[in-house]
């Protein structure tokens, strides 16, 4: 059943109290302790564009979402993006509501994933065999959110096929 198909009340059998909640809004009280990281998850933009300043940009249900390269980050900085290699030797790691990892095969993929730091996994594919690997990659299933940033026409070619196995976004010139 679809979500608009849904008509009745809310009983709350446990004495709960129920509030609705959006992606990216986690001043809602109360909040189960499981929903947010779920909630942490959706609010990860479906749209994503790469900006002249080498930020991803993108709006969800919050308004305006930006996702910095930790090297030019600012402390207010909500989302910031960290390279595969600064996760694994990093001792501490930066503060911020959201860490985006950045990897480029497979291997970097799997270790990104298997950290528990790691909220969003941007993966930076350079060609085909690249694409290919994503596709794999996500039939075997992926722990967090996955955003894929590829060449123009690399993006063309897989873009369908990276949605529909369950990558959360596409940049395109990534």
């Amino acid at each position: 059943m679809a979500a608009d198909q849904w008509s009745g009340g809310i009983q709350a059998r446990e004495g709960q109290t129920w509030s609705w909640q959006k992606a990216g809004d986690f001043t809602v009280s109360p909040m189960l302790p499981a929903n947010g990281p779920l909630l942490k998850a959706l609010s990860v933009p479906t749209e994503l564009a790469l900006s002249a300043d080498g930020a991803l940009c993108g709006e969800n249900g919050m308004g305006a979402y930006r996702v910095v390269p930790y090297a030019s980050a600012l402390p207010q900085e909500a989302n910031i993006l960290l390279p595969v290699g600064a996760l694994q030797t990093s001792g501490r790691l930066p503060q911020a509501e959201s860490v985006w990892v950045e990897v480029a095969d497979a291997n970097e993929y799997r270790a990104a994933a298997a950290n528990p730091a790691t909220d969003v996994l941007l993966w930076r594919v350079a060609d085909g065999s690249g694409a290919q690997a994503v596709l794999e990659a996500l039939d075997e299933g992926c722990p967090v959110p996955l955003a894929v940033a590829a060449p123009a026409e690399t993006a063309a070619a897989f873009r369908n096929a990276w949605l529909a196995a369950g990558a959360q976004a596409v940049v395109i010139g990534g």
